[in-house]
């Protein structure tokens, strides 16, 4: 019987290690206050300080942060200021984190441009300053130190296309262009010269898978 026990309990456990190595997802934490949150312009969860939203697919997502405001006696709560407003690239692997510090003052929206049919945040980078972005991308040592770059970059920039063409041919194998350009999409500013990047794909099938997801980002977003 001791035997079995053992037995069962190391069964156990390869089973939760195996659970929880293929949980992927975004993770997004307030330290102090209860937030509401809203992904792709559907909430997501009532008033929480964690959640945690599993299984995603790789693509960008909407990610909105809102203080939580009391309205009555009954304890009922909406929504208050915007505390976090971004559109954040998720691979599909891993778990993304989010956190909001506790000691924030709460900020409004933040402006935005409309280029091309879309919103973006922050101004198109100029020249001078791609180029000293492109050469500390280009001279990262791992692909992960470089998608790292980008990612914080388009945080606060566009980008033209032939700047992202200079970007995606860092890379030598079409899976690791297609996820920076999926990171990429959405802060071009010339989206009618995005078909170049796309046709630079050496496979049908990944030209394929591109096109698939402009289709689904634009159905979401527009």
């Amino acid at each position: 019987m001791r035997k079995l026990i053992i037995s069962f309990s190391l069964l156990l456990v390869v089973a939760l290690s195996i659970k929880a190595a293929s949980l992927h997802g975004i993770r997004i934490e307030n330290t102090e206050n209860p937030v509401i949150i809203f992904v792709d312009g559907e909430q997501v969860s009532t008033p929480t300080m964690s959640c945690f939203i599993a299984n995603l697919n790789p693509g960008n997502y909407r990610i909105e942060v809102y203080e939580v405001e009391p309205i009555g006696r009954n304890d009922r709560e909406r929504r208050g200021d915007l505390l976090y407003d971004n559109i954040i690239y998720f691979s599909g692997n891993g778990i993304k984190n989010i956190c909001i510090d506790g000691n924030y003052t709460a900020l409004p929206s933040p402006p935005r441009k409309k280029w091309d049919g879309i919103h973006s945040n922050g101004e198109l980078m100029d020249n001078n300053t791609f180029n000293c972005f492109f050469s500390a991308v280009k001279d990262a040592p791992f692909k992960s130190d470089k998608m790292s770059l980008i990612e914080t970059a388009v945080r606060t920039s566009a980008f033209t296309s032939k700047q992202c063409k200079r970007l995606i041919d860092l890379n030598t194998f079409d899976d690791d262009k297609i996820e920076m350009l999926q990171m990429l999409y959405p802060r071009v500013i010339d989206r009618q010269h995005f078909f170049m990047l796309i046709e630079s794909l050496t496979f049908i099938s990944s030209k394929d898978k591109m096109n698939d997801f402009i289709k689904e980002y634009n159905n979401r977003y527009n």
